[in-house]
């Protein structure tokens, strides 16, 4: 299921193509939205139903995890991943714009390289 979120924010990605030089340096765009909206929702209790589902059923277990709890567990944990989403996406984006793979000089002479 789409978030109302995601749902907003896809015209407005669709509208930088053109500024970012084309679909192709667009790519880490969409990874980034899909990666921060996938981020934001593990950051609370109530950000996805995956964790209140998980509450649920702890407190049914006699397990109960309250928002307090969760919080102190589920931030910093989001903070780690946000900065490891972060990095990747900044390392794609410099590769994209500089050429990646296709920027290292290959050539048939060993003495050259």
């Amino acid at each position: 299921m789409i978030s109302p979120f995601v749902a907003t924010m896809i015209p407005l990605v669709e509208t930088m193509e053109k500024g970012l030089g084309g679909a192709a340096m667009l790519e880490p765009v969409w990874w980034l939205l899909a990666l921060g909206a996938g981020r934001g929702g593990n950051a609370t209790l109530t950000g996805s139903t995956a964790n209140m589902m998980v509450a649920g059923l702890g407190e049914r277990a006699g397990h109960p995890v309250g928002f307090a709890r969760s919080l102190s567990t589920s931030v910093p944990i989001t903070l780690l991943s946000v900065a490891i989403a972060t990095s990747l996406s900044i390392c794609a984006i410099s590769c994209r714009r500089h050429g990646g793979m296709a920027a290292t000089v290959y050539t048939d002479d060993p003495l050259r390289m």
